[in-house]
């Protein structure tokens, strides 16, 4: 389905097994442009695929409202994806709540197994959980960049994984500067063992965190001379703001634990 300019409303949709094979095309499932804005309510997303990113939910300078919908691959499913099985890109505003993102995955080189945001995007989440997502690169579960903002307030990232030098398996911020609110990392791995940061890692980005719990996250040490640690929270050129947070149960193979 493309919305260009459209604002169709869906509830209860099942989307399997669709995909996009244009080189570098978007949304295998659902493709929304040109202030697109359509309500999306209790629709399931299982086994899509896109060449390039968004292999359930794609946007381009579009806003949909997204509910208690399921993101998932099906393990039959030709994972093909460069970024997120939902990709939001230039200034997408997605309002997401109460929607699950699980087991999804990217190609090599790939970052943000669950979801995307680029190019000054800022989806609003609430409630949603990101579990089980996998990246060979880094950003198992969210990759932020190029200036993008998301809100999520009561979003869980349980047990994703990333590999590659990256890390960052719940969150990676890249240029970005997202606010986290009653957010929980919990049991996230990182891999490869370059970037560590297994819960976030930060890259010449600047967070704001609030009352945020990393628990039992870990970096394994795959690349000892490039590994920085921190199996909770990686900084690099960064300047993150946290209060209220709680780290517990970390490890990491190399440097700190927790931060």
């Amino acid at each position: 389905m493309t919305n260009n300019g459209s604002s169709p409303a869906l509830n209860g949709c099942i989307f399997s097994g669709n995909s996009t094979s244009t080189a570098n095309g978007s949304g295998g499932a659902i493709f929304n442009s040109n202030s697109a804005g359509p309500t999306l309510a209790y629709c399931t997303f299982a086994g899509n695929s896109a060449v390039g990113s968004g292999g359930g939910l794609g946007d381009d300078s579009a806003s949909p409202m997204v509910m208690n919908c399921t993101f998932s691959a099906t393990p039959s499913a030709a994972r093909r994806e460069k970024a997120g099985e939902c990709s939001n890109y230039s200034s997408s505003s997605p309002t997401v709540t109460n929607c699950v993102f699980t087991a999804n995955s990217v190609v090599s080189n790939g970052f943000g197994g669950g979801m995307c945001n680029a190019t000054n995007s800022s989806p609003s989440l609430t409630s949603c959980t990101f579990s089980g997502n996998t990246s060979s690169a880094g950003a198992g579960g969210m990759y932020n960049l190029d200036g993008s903002s998301p809100t999520l307030i009561g979003c869980d990232f349980i047990g994703n994984t990333a590999g590659g030098i990256s890390g960052g398996a719940g969150m990676f911020n890249s240029n970005s500067a997202p606010t986290l609110i009653n957010c929980a990392f919990r049991g996230n791995m990182a891999t490869g063992g370059g970037g560590g940061g297994a819960g976030m890692y930060n890259e010449s980005s600047a967070p704001i965190l609030t009352g945020c719990d990393f628990i039992n996250n870990s970096a394994l040490d795959n690349a000892p001379s490039t590994n920085y640690g921190g199996g909770g929270l990686t900084d690099y050129q960064s300047a993150p703001i946290l209060t209220d947070c709680t780290f517990r149960g970390n490890t990491a193979s190399l440097w700190r634990r927790d931060v």
